[in-house]
């Protein structure tokens, strides 16, 4: 929920894509809005591996400053560099401690082990001896993964029952922390790039920040995701630091900004007013759907939402967790290799990525992956030791390569893929005109060919746009300097806020009931519904209430905010509601003004974020708007 505020121009727009695995940026000037730049020479992207991309990894390096200053982490390196700084840091301390210590040296890690996408199961990574930490022997913490911290009223498993819902973070790290110093890193990074671009004299003042999110998250993600903005020096802010660009951040939604790049890239496509199109986005992280009608033909992008958007914590990554599940189930000693050599993991992921992005589902296609010879050693000492006990076991024929069959690669494929078939067969409707796949995931070819499987028949055309691993910056940069792109939108939830009323016996429950002033009695909690469910929401539309107290010597008035899934609640304490967040007004009391004090609430709920604002109607005189604040009921 957003407070109003004016609305300013700036003369540099930036989409930045904050991605789970991969974050990206785009930027255009306000005075030239069609000439939208991408970003691609990323620091240390060779080195690391990596294909020319319009992105860089989304990590964080830190060195362990916990031992002289408890709680304190010293950020070392950020992207593909922390990537790389951790493999070689790593590596080289670990020969050095073997080397010094023999083979009793044992590397433990704090909580478990990195996974090979650089998706930790527990996301972090410690050298340590003896299992405590001594001076100099820490390499520090490699953090990935951490945006699905705000997505943490989801979950989801792989098929091996792993839970990949969010990393567990060093003791004394927040989440808060690390997306908060990846944004300013990145945002430091970004303003080099213009002033390279435009002159040394470009400033924060110039930037308007677009920041994209997920469709799946709530109301209170977003809040959390601005708070981390503001820390990390985008903008000011009550959470912020100097120097802060003065334009308010402003959120977009993943796969609407891929729907306004999609309408601007693909013009073979013929748009005319009343045609429907579903953009999946596919990212690193979640799988983001919308539903868009046009408004217009071309060149307007004017949409409305038919269905509301929805997604899934079903991306890139997943497929990698479920790859990581099916080598520790082939490889009997890969889980003790994980935590022996996190830094040869890392390596042996870069390998993986370019199979898992070559895999096309063809028949009788063997993929051959190379084995770290130090995995390939400790498996056929492993095998060697399981002969020795075991002699009537056949032995193995190679244990310095994989070779995965046809189907080993679609046990790993398919239940990620299953979940975005669902996913797009509960929005396909009638008339529709063309599926748009975006983001990073939507380059496996495995995966396109089984969307257009399943789907091909149903839909004229199943089309990727140019770049599509930049479709949701490069649209953010649009909507950023065009305002009213998606002008409708479906309420995917209930909203409303607490409120007293008379007490009626009878009717309301005896414990709701409260006493306001004396021999006065009130039902608390009823649930003042604002909007529905499944309700079309224009962008302009606003929903007004006053409210008073209950006490004539009550100096503040409490708004609590509730949602649910279900279409009429009566209660907030109802099954399925949930607290969205609460503010506090000042007021004058009713024995001060010597009338009840009235407060006018207004409410729109049809934009990227719900955004309230309230002004005094009786208590004064110039009517001005009064701030509103949400409470932090944060996972932080």
């Amino acid at each position: 929920m957003e407070n109003l505020g004016m609305v300013q121009e700036a003369k540099i727009i930036v989409g930045l894509d904050f991605g789970t695995t991969f974050s990206g940026f785009a930027y255009a000037l306000r005075s030239d809005p069609d000439t939208i730049y991408t970003f691609y020479d990323w620091p240390m992207q060779a080195a690391s591996g990596g294909i020319p991309y319009c992105k860089t990894q989304t990590s964080l390096l830190y060195a362990d400053a916990r031992e002289t200053s408890p709680g304190l982490f010293e950020l070392r390196d950020w992207g593909w560099p922390a990537f790389v700084k951790y493999k070689s840091t790593s590596a080289y301390v670990a020969n050095s401690v073997r080397a010094a210590s023999g083979s009793e040296f044992k590397v433990i890690h704090d909580l478990d082990v990195l996974s090979l996408s650089g998706i930790p199961r527990r996301s972090i990574s410690a050298l340590k001896r003896d299992g405590h930490s001594s001076p100099g022997s820490g390499i520090g913490y490699f953090l990935t993964l951490f945006k699905l911290h705000l997505a943490s009223k989801l979950d989801a498993s792989t098929s091996s029952g792993e839970t990949t819902s969010g990393p567990t973070l060093p003791p004394g790290m927040t989440p808060k922390r690390a997306i908060a110093d990846y944004l300013s890193q990145i945002s430091k990074f970004i303003l080099r790039e213009l002033r390279n671009k435009f002159g040394s004299h470009i400033s924060q003042e110039d930037i308007q920040w677009c920041l994209t999110v997920p469709a799946i998250w709530d109301e209170q993600a977003k809040r959390e995701m601005k708070h981390c903005a503001e820390i990390a020096g985008l903008v000011q802010g009550p959470y912020g630091k100097e120097g802060g660009s003065p334009h308010a951040v402003k959120l977009f939604i993943e796969p609407e900004a891929a729907s306004v790049y999609c309408q601007m890239k693909l013009k073979d496509h013929t748009w005319n007013k009343g045609d429907k199109f579903l953009v999946v986005d596919c990212g690193g992280g979640t799988v983001d759907l919308v539903l868009h009608e046009k408004l217009g033909p071309a060149p307007s992008i004017s949409v409305r939402e038919v269905q509301e958007s929805s997604g899934g914590l079903c991306g890139g990554s997943r497929v990698d967790e479920e790859f990581f599940g099916f080598l520790r189930r082939r490889i009997s000693c890969f889980k003790r290799f994980e935590a022996l050599h996190p830094a040869i993991v890392l390596d042996f992921r870069q390998e993986w990525e370019k199979v898992k992005y070559k895999f096309d589902g063809d028949e009788n296609g063997e993929v051959h992956l190379d084995l770290p010879p130090k995995l390939a050693s400790m498996w056929e000492q492993e095998h060697a030791l399981s002969l020795s006990r075991r002699p009537s076991m056949s032995n193995f024929v190679s244990f310095d390569e994989m070779v995965l069959t046809e189907n080993d690669m679609k046990s790993i494929f398919d239940p990620v893929v299953t979940m975005i078939l669902e996913l797009v067969e509960a929005r396909m409707v009638s008339e529709l005109q063309a599926i748009m796949v975006v983001g990073g995931f939507s380059a496996s070819p495995y995966l396109m060919s089984q969307i257009k499987n399943a789907f091909g028949g149903r839909v004229a055309a199943i089309v990727s746009p140019p770049n599509p691993g930049s479709a949701v910056c490069c649209g953010a940069v649009t909507m950023g300097i065009r305002s009213e792109t998606v002008v409708l939108r479906i309420s995917k939830r209930t909203y409303g806020k607490a409120v007293s009323k008379r007490f009626i016996v009878g009717e309301h429950p005896d414990e709701l009931k409260e006493e306001g002033d004396p021999g006065e009695f009130f039902c608390k909690g009823i649930f003042d519904k604002f909007v529905s469910k499944g309700e079309a929401i224009s962008i302009n539309d606003c929903v007004k209430n006053s409210y008073k107290p209950i006490r004539k010597n009550q100096k503040k008035i409490t708004f609590k905010f509730f949602s649910t899934a279900c279409s009429d609640p009566k209660y907030v304490t109802d099954l399925g509601v949930e607290t969205e967040g609460s503010f506090k007004i000042d007021c004058p009391s009713y024995n001060e003004l010597g009338v009840w004090p009235s407060v006018e609430v207004s409410m729109f709920f049809g934009r990227t974020e719900i955004q309230v604002s309230a002004v005094a109607k009786n208590f004064d005189s110039e009517k001005k708007q009064i701030p509103v604040k949400f409470d932090r009921d944060s996972i932080y």
